[in-house]
């Protein structure tokens, strides 16, 4: 994002000149809400996720967090939405 930004070359642009200090991670094993924690604590929107020995194994963003939280929220939704209709019917 920053090179694309500030019109940089990507291919003469470095990644330790963008990074910033301290390098922000999560691990693989961590659950979503340490992730959201540390990414509020520092600022960032993305975080990279380390496996076994530090590898990465991908890159959470805040956007794929909202997504998932819209998928529980819309199943808790659905779940309230046929216990009532339950309760409809049962007292109609």
């Amino acid at each position: 994002m920053k090179v694309i930004g500030n019109e940089l070359s990507a291919s003469q642009t470095c990644v330790g000149d963008l990074m910033r200090a301290p390098l922000v991670i999560a691990s693989d094993y961590e659950d979503s809400s340490v992730a959201i924690a540390r990414m509020r604590r520092h600022g960032i929107r993305r975080l990279p996720v380390t496996g076994r020995h530090g590898k990465l194994v991908g890159i959470v963003t805040l956007d794929d967090m909202l997504k998932q939280l819209r998928s529980e929220v819309d199943s808790l939704l659905e779940i309230v939405a046929k216990e009532q209709d339950q309760e409809r019917r049962a007292n109609g």
